[in-house]
């Protein structure tokens, strides 16, 4: 697929602003901008999660939750690094993938409010958090209903 080159001056502008305000680079910023408009209408955030006839299998379901958790760690850890003044900070969260697998691991970090919500909050960044991942209607077939009721509870907690 050719990558996209964007001509408008308006919409170039709105893209570097974003990536600038999220601290994310402007590949990063049109891919949240375009995901999450995307959630919003209820569609699939990316082309190739259409299941092959009519359904997803458990392993690709749970693959694409681990790549996502693994994405969303990485900024996660990079913007707590930019705020605590650093070069870079650990997450336990891979160690977690490895031990717990993905569905495992998500269900250990929604179990309870964390400080790490509550920083992406603060920076308006809760689209990071495994709270919003948890409620991603892809994943419903493999996580349980205790899953994403913690996950809808953290986030009615945090306001």
């Amino acid at each position: 697929m050719p990558p996209i080159h964007i001509s408008d001056p308006e919409t170039d502008k709105l893209v570097r602003a974003l990536a600038k305000s999220r601290s994310l680079g402007v590949t990063e910023a049109v891919k949240l901008a375009v995901s999450n408009e995307l959630l919003k209408d209820g569609a699939s955030p990316s082309a190739d999660d259409e299941p092959q006839a009519g359904r997803t299998d458990r392993r690709s379901l749970e693959a694409k939750l681990e790549a996502i958790l693994r994405d969303t760690t990485l900024v996660y850890a990079r913007l707590l690094a930019r705020r605590r003044g650093v070069k870079g900070v650990g997450s336990r969260v891979y160690q977690m993938l490895r031990r717990y697998g993905a569905v495992g691991t998500l269900e250990r970090l929604v179990a309870r409010p964390t400080q790490g919500l509550e920083f992406l909050k603060s920076i308006n960044r809760l689209d990071l958090s495994a709270e919003r991942i948890a409620l991603d209607p892809r994943f419903r077939g493999i996580l349980t209903e205790d899953i994403v009721w913690r996950a809808r509870e953290n986030l009615r907690k945090l306001g």
